[in-house]
């Protein structure tokens, strides 16, 4: 393996806009840039990099707030964060790369698309949403769906999120992670000591919930400069088909918006889907880049 870097050596620091962010940045060849979700960083990216990073430049920053990232008190908008990405992919001569996004980060990675195009050669999104497809906001107030998206709206409550998580934060995330896998424990003690360490720091929780705070705002606001849009770079979307946070119901709309979209559904994984089968994951990439990219 001929890697610029290892997996596992210490992250570095990139200038991208107005913050400094800690990146991992590994191997050689097309880059795959990974935006990661809520309460993740670019930890989260290990696994399924391993998988791509003899083929590939592997690049996994933590959003600003995130990770071993500086806290910052704000810029939790999609539009800031994608302008981050955007940013550090120009400082890291990534440019047009594949933008890899889950959970929050899939947002993100569609945000850079539209704002950015000339950087995105195609996309891969993990289960995660796409702001412009309207009935993907509906289904936030889903009264079947009601029992498993409480956490959005407890999130953006200011303050008591910080004090209830804080106080027993290590159970509350195996837990999540645990019942969000389909109830299958993917995360080890290691995973669990990692996520404890990074939002334990001051202002770290509190940066983390400021994606939900601004979802229903500014996210909101900034999306209706998009409207009517459509992708159309390749999009392959892979989905866990048993994650109860983010069900299938969110495929529903998304040809209206990536018109050039290849779907492959996982029967027997949840919302981390990344990390819960890793080889599923880079099988599909691998073979969808070459295809579509060579």
């Amino acid at each position: 393996m001929n890697d610029r870097r290892r997996l596992d050596a210490p992250l570095s620091r990139v200038r991208a806009n107005d913050v400094e962010l800690a990146c991992l940045d590994a191997g050689d060849g097309l880059p795959l840039v990974f935006v990661h979700g809520w309460p993740q960083h670019s930890w989260c990216w290990r696994r399924l990099g391993t998988q791509l990073v003899d083929r590939h430049r592997v690049i996994a920053p933590d959003l600003r707030g995130f990770g071993d990232s500086p806290v910052v008190e704000s810029g939790f908008d999609k539009k800031t964060l994608a302008g981050d990405v955007a940013a550090l992919i120009d400082v890291l001569d990534a440019s047009p790369c594949v933008l890899v996004g889950h959970d929050w980060g899939a947002p993100i990675a569609y945000r850079l698309a539209l704002d950015y195009p000339e950087a995105v050669r195609a996309l891969v999104i993990l289960n995660g949403r796409m702001p412009l497809v309207a009935s993907h906001t509906s289904l936030i107030y889903e009264p079947r769906l009601s029992a498993e998206r409480w956490y959005f709206h407890f999130n953006r409550l200011p303050g008591l999120p910080e004090t209830m998580i804080g106080a027993a934060m290590r159970p509350f995330f195996e837990f999540m992670l645990t019942h969000w896998s389909a109830g299958e424990r993917v995360f080890d003690d290691e995973d669990l000591d990692e996520l404890v360490r990074v939002n334990s720091r001051p202002g770290g929780l509190e940066a983390g919930l400021g994606l939900y705070r601004t979802a229903m705002e500014a996210d909101v606001e900034h999306w209706r400069e998009h409207q009517g849009a459509t992708i159309d770079v390749p999009n392959l979307v892979l989905w866990g088909t048993r994650d109860p946070v983010l069900t299938v119901d969110y495929l529903e709309g998304l040809e209206a918006v990536t018109p050039d979209l290849e779907l492959h559904r996982h029967d027997t994984a949840g919302h981390f889907i990344q990390e819960q089968d890793p080889a599923w994951c880079a099988r599909h990439m691998i073979d969808f880049i070459e295809r579509r990219i060579g």
